[in-house]
């Protein structure tokens, strides 16, 4: 008889490994600690407006994932054109970056210099970045570089970036050539499209898409506030979980999406003290939102709002209303601010009023005075919202999955489970490619 999957974690990669599974004809149980499914890919109704906990969005970069979200969303995905920006020193800048617009927006000066700095990075022979910062220098050289990402991407990750991998850029980053940017200023148009501007989103919001995998699950095969609270093992194999303190439920296969320093913790009996010591070193990056629901009904066109200054808290601020019209009334909007926590930070630890009260006059400022009347403001906790992808990380997370892959009933999925920078598209081809080997 095929053994049933048990799937610890109802977030999204959880889901979305019970819905391949179930694809293919297998039995699953999911066991989700929250009331709710979805983890950090929520969606929120504040009163009148839905807010999702992140900005999220649908990527077509695999064949696998775009068939599924058809699938799943029917005529509720819709595609976007929204760009990006960040927010520097008064101005607007396009991200990805743009040479012709970030030449208009920080002036002539400043792009002779971008470009001799391109030049002489083009005449240097090619090397592969070894940190975050080596990256960033490399592709759009100091200048551009220590103004709009260093300090950026030390704000969102809490880590000097001489200290991350190149991996946090998650693709993001495009190099800049010489050629490429006298192409553009000759022609007067971007030479290559906005990675960021087109993309698929539910027409309210993308816990839709938790919602859609729930039903195609099957919503009894799914428990909430089931807290797994030992994993027992024998023999090289998974035997048990207890969920909730409770008495040891037999298992067939696991599929783990817990944050790997807490799913290594759990085990029964204890893992050796190298693998222990190696799990507690991996740091995750909690984030915290800011919900100002508003009396206008509209703050800005774009997707996201990329806020580089060291002195502001936070990193993003999005507007749901661009991704789906449906997502507020006509004549309100509701903005998100993010920002970046750690355990300890006082930004993770204030009340709910006192946080989102601190935040306002930076908000103000970001978005030039077009918020109006704020009507209500909330907050929501993130945790464990990215992995931080210092140099070692590798070689540690190698670690703990040589650990567990001497359980043959055992895998590990998601952006936690693994501890890897992934996007939507990325669960989605991986639980396909998983659940057909299985």
């Amino acid at each position: 008889m095929t053994q049933t999957i048990h799937v610890l974690g109802g977030g999204l990669a959880g889901l979305v490994t019970a819905y391949y599974a179930r694809r293919h004809g297998r039995e699953v149980s999911v066991y989700e600690a929250a009331p709710d499914v979805g983890g950090n890919a929520r969606t929120l109704r504040f009163e009148d407006v839905l807010v999702d906990t992140g900005a999220h969005r649908l990527h077509d970069k695999s064949p696998v994932a775009t068939e599924a979200f058809r699938d799943l969303l029917g005529p509720s995905m819709r595609k976007v054109e929204a760009t990006s920006e960040i927010r520097y020193q008064g101005k607007g800048i396009a991200f990805p970056l743009r040479p012709l617009n970030a030449a208009r927006q920080l002036g002539p000066a400043t792009f002779l210099r971008v470009a001799c700095e391109v030049m002489q990075h083009s005449l240097r022979p090619r090397r592969e970045p070894t940190t975050f910062q080596d990256l960033a220098l490399s592709r759009y050289g100091p200048t551009l570089a220590e103004a709009l990402l260093l300090g950026y991407s030390e704000k969102l990750w809490g880590v000097p970036t001489s200290r991350l991998a190149p991996s946090v850029a998650g693709g993001r980053l495009r190099g800049l050539t010489l050629g490429t940017m006298l192409r553009e200023l000759i022609s007067g148009r971007s030479a290559a499209a906005h990675l960021d501007g087109a993309f698929y989103y539910p027409t309210r919001g993308f816990g839709m898409l938790a919602d859609a995998l729930v039903e195609a699950v099957g919503p009894e095969r799914i428990q909430t506030r089931a807290i797994v609270t030992r994993i027992r093992h024998e023999g090289g194999r998974i035997r048990a979980i207890e969920v909730n303190g409770g008495l040891p439920r037999p298992v067939g296969e696991v599929m783990s999406t817990l944050p790997l320093p807490r799913f290594v913790g759990l085990l029964d009996p204890a893992p050796p003290g190298a693998v222990l010591e190696a799990a507690s070193t991996l740091r995750y990056r909690h984030v915290r939102l800011a919900i100002l629901r508003l009396n206008v009904s509209r703050v800005s066109p774009h997707a996201s709002l990329y806020v580089p200054d060291p002195d502001v808290p936070f990193t993003r601020i999005y507007e749901p209303k661009n991704r789906s019209w449906e997502m507020a009334p006509g004549d309100k909007t509701a903005v998100v601010v993010e920002v970046p926590c750690s355990d300890w930070d006082a930004w993770w630890t204030l009340s709910d009023d006192a946080f989102v009260e601190a935040l306002l006059p930076d908000v103000r400022r970001v978005i030039h005075g077009a918020m109006g009347e704020v009507l209500s403001m909330h907050s929501v906790r993130l945790s464990n919202a990215y992995p931080v992808l210092d140099v070692g990380h590798q070689a540690t997370v190698d670690t703990l999955q040589e650990y567990a892959s001497g359980f043959d009933n055992l895998a590990l999925a998601g952006r936690a489970g693994t501890f890897r920078y992934l996007h939507t598209h990325d669960l989605f081809s991986e639980a396909a490619e998983w659940a057909k080997r299985h």
